[in-house]
């Protein structure tokens, strides 16, 4: 599968509230440091920071998917394949739910037009 790209950059990871971890979740999941950590979010565009002195989020499933060397998983989960079988195994590996960040989508919509 080529990778999703936009420009000369690739697509960033689209996150919910639950599937971020901290550069510190990160170093203990696949016991790196946080060097290697920062290195692996940037080469594979899975992580994002709002500012300068901001936090890193790092896509946890995307994460789990680079350090198991599943980048078919990787870049299905960038075209936002959520419910494809091969992305939702890390889903249920990390104990995320897809479902409920739909189920709080629809929520929040129907609260925006009432």
């Amino acid at each position: 599968m080529p990778e999703i790209r936009g420009g000369d950059s690739l697509w960033p990871i689209l996150m919910e509230p639950d599937d971020i971890i901290s550069v510190k979740e990160a170093m203990f999941r696949a016991d790196l440091d946080h060097k290697a950590v920062r290195r692996l979010c940037k080469m594979h565009a899975i992580a994002r920071q709002t500012g300068r002195s901001a936090p890193l989020q790092i896509s946890g499933p995307a994460f789990e998917m680079v350090i198991s060397g599943d980048m078919v998983a990787l870049e299905l989960l960038r075209a936002n394949r959520r419910d494809h079988p091969r992305v939702q195994r890390y889903f249920d590996h990390l104990g995320i739910s897809h479902l409920q960040a739909r189920e709080r989508k629809e929520k929040l919509g129907k609260r925006d037009h009432s």
